[in-house]
């Protein structure tokens, strides 16, 4: 094995163990809320490139790295998948008729209810009385 393939193997070795971390990360915290949905396409895109890169110009180094960090970048974006769009899958529906002299329906998925209060500074202030004048 010449030097140039060890540099190579050390690089590939340190840039995808680079992933390792946010991997772990993701995982504990059930959130990939920080990585961005284009940044992890891109990414996953541009390694699986290098990898048929790789394949065609029969380099074990370029082979080895993008394999390995193609799983590890794939792994947070499926993760992100999984903790962002599928819990928004389970919507429930709700029957609404459209017309009651007919029996049109509508399935229309219900709205996630959230609770919300609306903070004022009114105060009240009665009104003043009247003022009454002499009858004429």
């Amino acid at each position: 094995m010449d030097l140039t393939t060890v540099l190579g193997l050390v690089a590939g070795s340190l840039t995808t163990i680079a992933y390792f971390p946010q991997v772990l990360k993701t995982w504990r915290s059930r959130s990939a809320e920080g990585m961005s949905w284009s940044m992890l396409i891109v990414l996953c895109a541009g390694i699986a490139l290098w990898l048929i890169y790789g394949l065609y110009a029969h380099d074990a180094p370029v082979i080895l790295a993008n394999l390995f960090t193609l799983i590890f970048s794939s792994t947070i974006l499926v993760m992100k998948v999984w903790y962002e769009v599928v819990p928004h899958w389970n919507v429930k529906a709700q029957v609404v008729t459209l017309n009651s002299a007919s029996s049109e329906t509508l399935i229309m998925p219900e709205a996630p209810m959230q609770e919300w209060c609306l903070e004022t500074d009114i105060a009240f202030i009665p009104p003043e009385p009247e003022q009454t004048s002499p009858a004429a």
